[in-house]
């Protein structure tokens, strides 16, 4: 049973290819699209040891109905706003009484390859 509210929908793409200098590329070959979708933002201050610093953290929990084919390393564009986000974790919940909702892990990705 699902309990939050949407607030966007999303196209999942997956896949990658190598280009002429080998280096990994993604394709935009789209698994599925006008997934409704709830999006949150969250900011952490993490010490950075290599730095010697605190740095601010942005993650983004994004909840998908029962039964969504979403996988690790998938690429999430948001339909409304042609935001990019990498999965990063897929969580699949126990439910209590029918089918938990689907929860991913993800960060905005700046911008996307394109072979």
């Amino acid at each position: 049973m699902s309990v939050y509210v949407p607030t966007t929908t999303v196209r999942i793409e997956r896949g990658e290819q190598l280009d002429s200098f080998g280096d990994p590329v993604d394709l935009p070959l789209v698994h599925s699209t006008g997934q409704p979708v709830a999006i949150t933002e969250q900011r952490q201050r993490r010490f950075n040891p290599a730095e010697q610093r605190t740095t601010l953290v942005e993650e983004y929990r994004i909840r998908f109905r029962p039964g969504v084919g979403v996988r690790e390393e998938d690429r999430l564009v948001d339909e409304r706003t042609g935001v990019v986000y990498q999965v990063k974790d897929v969580h699949h919940p126990p439910a209590v009484g029918g089918k938990a909702d689907v929860r991913v892990r993800a960060v905005k990705v700046g911008a996307v390859s394109v072979p």
